[in-house]
Formats: structure tokens, sequence, C-alpha cells
């Protein structure tokens, strides 16, 4: 994994620097969809098994799927 090698954030004097060098960051390496809300959110009906009135429940169809 990437780790951020720009300038530390201190206080409010470096904010628009700092800013714009860690959304490039999280751009270039992937992560600005988790972040900018555009990555939707996993179809929980794909790991966990259906209730009988067809509700999610919290039994994975395996332990590897029902990491949370």
């Amino acid at each position: 994994m990437a780790t951020f090698k720009g300038d530390k954030l201190v206080g409010k004097t470096n904010y628009i620097e700092w800013y714009n060098n860690a959304t490039l960051f999280l751009e270039i390496n992937g992560y600005m969809p988790y972040n900018d809300g555009t990555e939707l959110s996993p179809n929980k009906a794909l790991y966990y098994k259906a209730n009988t009135d067809r509700t999610i429940s919290d039994t994975p169809y395996s332990p590897k799927l029902g990491v949370k």
C-alpha cells in the first residue's frame, strides 16, 4: 500500500496545499471513489444468507465472506 509523502497538515496554515496534494494522491492510487461517495456499498445479499421473510441475516455463506 502506498503512503502519502506530502507535507503534514499544520492547523489551517497549509490546508489548501495539503488538500490538493492529498486529493491527487488518493485519485492516483484509486482511493477517491470510497471517499467522495461515488463507489456504492457492496450488495450484502451476495455475502449473507437471507431470512425466511427475505431480509438479510447476519449469517454469512462462508467465514471468509462474513468479515465485516
